[in-house]
C-alpha cells in the first residue's frame, strides 16, 4: 500500500492562509460598520440640516410680531420653557438647540414643537437604518426577526411623525380639538411602535445594542408627545382629550358602537353565516374604501391568524363578546415567531383605520 506524506511546510502555509484570509474578512467588516456608521451620522446630520430649513422657511412666511409669544424670546429660553414640560428635558433642549439656528427665532411655541418633530424624525429614521444593518449583520434568526420586526415598526414610526407635522397649523393656538387628539394619538402610536420593538429584541443578545441606537429616537418622539400633551392642556382642550378618538366626533366612528351600522357580512362556525372564516370575510371587504365594512362574527373560536391587507380600509370587526367570540392560535418564540409576528389580528402599520370590538 502507498504510504501518505504529510507535508509539515503545506499545513503551516494553509493555516497561514487561513489566518490571513480571517483577518482580511474581520478587517472588511470592521470597515463595513465604520463605514455604516458614519452614514448614518452623515444622514442624521442632512436630516437636521433640512429640519433647520423648513423651520427657517416657516419662520419667514409670518408677519412679524403676529404672534404674542407665552415665552421668553430667546430662543434657549423659548426651548427650555417648552423642553420643561417633558420627561427627558435635557435631551429635549440639546436635540433642539443643535438643531435651531441663528438665522431664524423661535419666538414661539409651536416652531419649537415643529423642530422636535423634525429631530424626532430624523432619530427615528437613523433607527430604522440600523435595525436594517444589524438585521443584515447577524446570523441569529431570532435576533434578525426582531430586527426585521423593528424595521417595520421604526418606519411606521416615521410615518406617524410625517402625519403630525402635516397636521400642524402654523398657529398651535388655532388648531381644533381633533387637530390636537389626532397629532397626540399619532405620536403615541410612534411610541408604541418603539416600544413593542424594545420588547421583541430584549431576549436576543442585540439588546444592548438596539438600546443604543434607539435612545434619541425613543426619548425625542416621547419629548415630542408630552408638548404636544402641554398644548392641549395651555388652550384648555384638556377635557377632548379624556375621550377616546373613536367617540370624539359625533356620526363618526362613535356610530360604529351605538347601533348605526350595516352588517356586510356575517362569519359563523357553524355555517349559519355568509363566511365560516374571518380571514375570507376580510377578503371581501372593498379596496381602499372610504366608508365601513363591517363584518359580524357570532360566538365560537376560530383559530386563525387575520392578516387585513394594507389595501383594507376602514374594516370594522364586531364579536359577540370578550369571552364568547375568540381568534385564537398557537405561534411562539419556540417556532421561531416573534411577538410581533404571533399576533391572531395584525394589519400593515400604514393601513388606516381598523377597528375590533367586543
Amino acid at each position: 500500500m502507498d504510504s501518505v506524506t504529510i507535508n509539515d511546510d503545506s499545513l503551516s502555509a494553509d493555516e497561514n492562509t487561513t489566518e490571513i484570509e480571517e483577518k482580511a474578512r474581520h478587517g472588511k467588516n470592521q470597515l463595513r460598520i465604520t463605514i455604516i456608521t458614519v452614514s448614518a451620522f452623515l444622514l442624521l446630520a442632512i436630516i437636521i440640516f433640512v429640519s433647520a430649513t423648513t423651520i427657517s422657511r416657516y419662520n419667514t412666511n409670518k408677519e412679524p410680531g403676529q404672534y404674542s409669544s407665552i415665552y421668553a424670546p430667546s430662543n434657549a429660553s423659548t426651548i427650555k420653557a417648552v423642553c420643561a414640560t417633558t420627561r427627558y428635558p435635557d435631551s429635549c433642549y440639546h436635540s433642539i438647540s443643535a438643531a435651531s439656528s441663528p438665522n431664524f427665532s423661535l419666538d414661539n411655541p409651536e416652531k419649537v414643537f415643529m423642530l422636535s418633530l423634525l429631530v424626532a424624525r430624523a432619530a427615528v429614521s437613523n433607527a430604522t437604518f440600523m435595525s436594517e444593518f444589524l438585521a443584515a449583520a447577524t446570523a441569529d434568526p431570532a435576533a434578525k426577526a426582531a430586527l426585521q420586526d423593528c424595521k417595520e415598526l421604526f418606519s411606521s414610526a416615521g410615518d406617524h411623525l410625517n402625519d403630525t407635522l402635516a397636521l400642524l397649523p402654523a398657529d398651535i393656538s388655532l388648531a381644533s380639538s381633533s387637530q390636537i387628539i389626532e397629532m397626540r394619538t399619532l405620536l403615541s402610536a410612534a411610541v408604541a411602535d418603539q416600544a413593542t420593538c424594545a420588547e421583541g429584541v430584549a431576549a436576543t443578545h442585540l439588546k444592548a445594542r438596539m438600546q443604543a441606537a434607539t435612545v434619541n429616537s425613543t426619548e425625542y418622539t416621547s419629548n415630542s408627545l408630552a408638548i404636544a400633551t402641554h398644548f392641549a392642556g395651555y388652550f384648555d382642550m384638556l377635557p377632548f382629550l379624556f375621550h377616546r378618538k373613536l367617540l370624539d366626533a359625533p356620526g363618526g366612528d362613535d356610530a360604529y358602537y351605538n347601533g348605526k351600522f350595516t352588517v356586510n357580512v356575517t362569519v359563523a362556525k357553524e355555517g349559519t353565516g355568509d363566511l365560516e372564516s374571518i380571514g375570507d370575510a376580510i377578503a371581501k371587504a372593498p379596496e381602499r374604501s372610504l366608508t365601513p365594512f363591517v363584518i359580524y362574527v357570532k360566538e365560537g373560536v376560530y383559530k386563525e391568524y387575520v392578516v387585513v391587507g394594507e389595501s383594507k380600509w376602514n374594516v370594522v370587526v364586531l364579536g359577540d363578546g370578550m369571552h364568547r367570540t375568540l381568534v385564537v392560535g398557537n405561534r411562539s418564540r419556540a417556532d421561531g415567531s416573534t411577538a410581533y409576528k404571533s399576533a391572531t389580528f395584525s394589519k400593515p402599520l400604514s393601513s388606516p383605520k381598523f377597528i375590533i370590538a367586543h
